[in-house]
């Protein structure tokens, strides 16, 4: 750690129904990895299985918090849901980019573009799943 601790923020101001806001302040490594995954979990626990990652103030992300990003995906996948990050720094964006999360990870320039794509997103997967369930598609 680099000295900067990791700060998540649930913004329930802007949190609604399946979709949650967090805002991420600090670094996100080895060591503050584990306080992200806990935070999403109980997100995820409270029925909001789309999660949108604030990170513009996320100063310092490694291969241990790349790897926590990929696992936090995973999770609210099983979930029926994503995630989206918000605004990286370019450190951020670039490492993404570099290691091609980018592709995995959606990646938008606003929080309202994020929470907009995370509701239209739950309608499709909605909308699917009842299909699926009457038997069609």
């Amino acid at each position: 750690m680099h000295g900067t601790e990791l700060t998540v923020l649930a913004d329930d101001s802007m949190s609604t129904g399946s979709v949650g806001l967090l805002r991420l302040f600090g670094e996100l490594d080895q060591d503050s990895g584990a306080q992200l995954f806990t935070e999403v979990g109980a997100q995820a626990e409270a029925g909001r299985r789309w999660m949108v990652l604030e990170c513009s103030q996320l100063v310092f992300c490694d291969s241990s918090g790349l790897n926590c990003l990929l696992r936090v995906r995973q999770l609210l996948d099983r979930q029926g849901g994503g995630l989206f990050l918000v605004r990286p720094q370019k450190s951020l964006a670039l490492v993404l980019s570099i290691t091609g999360i980018d592709q995995v990870l959606s990646v938008t320039g606003t929080v309202e573009e994020a929470l907009q794509s995370t509701r239209e997103e739950a309608r499709s997967t909605d909308r699917s799943a009842r299909l699926r369930d009457h038997g069609i598609g």
